[in-house]
C-alpha cells in the first residue's frame, strides 16, 4: 500500500484486517461465527470493518461518516460545533462541486498530509476541521511545500 496516494486502487479487505483464528469474526471482536456466517459475527461487525476498510482505501464519504460518528460535529482545531445537515443539501442529481463544498461546514483533514506520506491511513490519521481551520492548515501546507520546492 502506498502512503502517498489518496485512493488505493485494487486494495482488498483481507490484507487490511488483522489475521484471526478460524471460526472467529474478521473484525477482531473475538466472537465466534455461527450459522451461515463465515466472515462477520454480526451486522455491526460487518459495518465497522467495512467502514474501516473504506477509510483506509480513501473513500471520502466513509471518512466523513467515520469522523461524524467519532467527533459529533466538533472541530478539532477551534472546538466549534459544526454539523452537516443533510436536509440543507440540494436534492438535484447534478450539483456544482463549489455548491456542495459550501454546504459542508467541516472537512476531514489528514493529520499527515497526503503530499507528505499521509495517505492510506485509518481514522486515527484524520481530524475534523471547520472550513476556517482547514483553510488555514491548507495555506500552511502550501507555504511549506513551496519553500521546499
Amino acid at each position: 500500500m502506498t502512503r502517498k496516494r489518496r485512493y488505493e486502487v485494487g486494495l482488498r479487505i483481507e490484507p487490511v484486517l488483522p489475521p484471526q483464528e478460524t471460526g472467529k469474526c474478521l473484525c477482531g471482536c473475538g466472537r465466534g461465527l455461527t450459522g451461515r456466517r463465515w466472515r462477520w459475527a454480526t451486522d455491526e461487525c460487518q459495518h465497522k470493518a467495512t467502514l474501516a476498510f473504506r477509510v483506509i482505501r480513501g473513500d471520502s464519504s466513509a471518512v466523513r461518516q467515520g469522523l461524524r460518528e467519532r467527533n459529533n460535529g466538533f472541530c478539532d482545531g477551534c472546538g466549534e460545533q459544526v454539523e452537516v445537515l443533510a436536509s440543507r443539501w440540494p436534492k438535484r442529481e447534478f450539483v456544482e462541486v463549489e455548491v456542495i463544498e459550501e454546504l459542508k461546514p467541516w472537512q476531514g483533514h489528514h493529520l499527515i498530509p497526503v503530499a507528505e506520506g499521509g495517505g492510506g491511513c485509518d481514522l486515527s490519521g484524520y481530524e475534523t476541521l471547520c472550513k476556517r481551520c482547514h483553510d488555514a492548515e491548507t495555506r500552511n501546507l502550501y507555504q511549506r511545500l513551496t519553500l521546499v520546492a
